[in-house]
């Protein structure tokens, strides 16, 4: 159940107040028809910004444009501004402006300005969907702690109170068309080739994945949380404050109950760790955790045009089990591989 609260602000004016009015000013009408720039640059290189102005008005002008930079993580903006230019009645202009590439994903806030007195004013902004990426070629993944101790197993679900930690840097770009290279961070577990099962089963076929016994029969599955799982705070948690979804929910752990009586698992926030050999040519076998694809419209969307599904370096994944009575008692581990992968 989702609870609303609503701030009622009540104002009572005692008394009567002369104002004198405002002076007027004449409707600014210098708009922005157009703008470009290139969204992915190695260190050092030169982005171009470019604006088309045009001038609405019935006088002369002198309108300049400005693009502001916002680097990830940072609230100051770094300007650009391009230089003015005298346009006349329903006259348009294009302006540049050059800016040598530094390390970072920036936001981009373009307006256009108009000399004033006393000061100048800003008649139109555009917040531009489109982020500019500027990196190096040296990647790098990592995972702290190294080894995870679940200790002794216990019966039914249990989360691992502690998080892993990943940290990552990756950046990948086309040169011809400055766009990234679709990449994921995927999880896996390596136990295929321990693995051995139980002869003659029914479900010889069942998948390593998991925690697999010392001897290789048997195995115990596993299942993993960040941030980009959710769920959203319309659906009851906020993971923003709350973390993980609790796993003792079905609809968190199994995933929301359809109207046939069935769980819709595709829609679990908790997912299962698959093994290498579950794993295909088809990104959808592969356990995700971030990326960025902007040829997939599973991740792009109006406001998401990159595709891109990041999480800010290191972020946290946590582990959880489901096991029962039935359990056979022994010793289990496993290795889980985390990888950067570039199809």
């Amino acid at each position: 159940m989702r609870l609303t609260k609503f701030l009622i602000i009540v104002l009572f004016f005692l008394g009567v107040y002369l104002i004198a009015p405002l002076p007027s000013f004449a409707a600014r009408n210098v708009r922005i028809i157009n703008y470009n720039y290139d969204t992915h640059f190695s260190i050092g290189e030169t982005v171009t910004f470019s604006i088309t102005l045009k001038n609405n008005e019935g006088f002369i002008t002198n309108p300049y444009g400005l693009f502001v930079l916002t680097k990830q993580g940072t609230t100051t903006g770094i300007e650009n501004y391009t230089a003015a230019a005298v346009l006349g009645a329903g006259a348009t202009a294009v302006l540049t402006k050059t800016w040598a590439a530094v390390e970072g994903l920036y936001s981009v806030t373009i307006k256009a300005y108009e000399e004033s007195v006393p000061g100048d004013i800003v008649t139109q902004t555009i917040y531009a969907p489109l982020a500019i990426h500027v990196g190096s070629t040296t990647d790098s993944v990592a995972a702290f702690p190294r080894v995870i101790d679940l200790g002794t197993l216990q019966y039914g679900r249990y989360m691992h109170p502690m998080p892993f930690e990943v940290s990552w840097s990756f950046y990948s770009r086309s040169t011809q068309v400055r766009k990234d290279h679709p990449w994921y961070m995927r999880l896996y577990t390596d136990n295929h080739r321990r693995y051995e099962g139980i002869s003659g089963a029914i479900y010889s076929a069942t998948s390593p994945a998991g925690l697999v016994s010392s001897d290789g029969k048997y195995t115990i599955p596993l299942k993993i949380w960040c941030l980009n799982y959710g769920p959203g705070v319309e659906d009851g948690w906020d993971t923003s404050l709350l973390g993980p979804p609790p796993i003792k929910e079905d609809s968190y752990w199994k995933g929301p109950l359809l109207d046939t009586g069935k769980r819709d698992d595709s829609r679990a926030n908790w997912s299962r760790i698959p093994d290498y050999i579950d794993m295909t040519a088809d990104p959808g076998t592969w356990r995700k955790l971030i990326g960025q694809d902007p040829y997939n419209t599973q991740y792009v969307s109006d406001s998401n045009l990159t595709g891109d599904f990041t999480l800010s370096s290191p972020f946290q994944v946590f582990i959880a089990y489901e096991t029962s009575p039935t359990a056979v008692v022994g010793k289990y581990s496993t290795d889980l591989i985390l990888e950067i992968y570039s199809p």
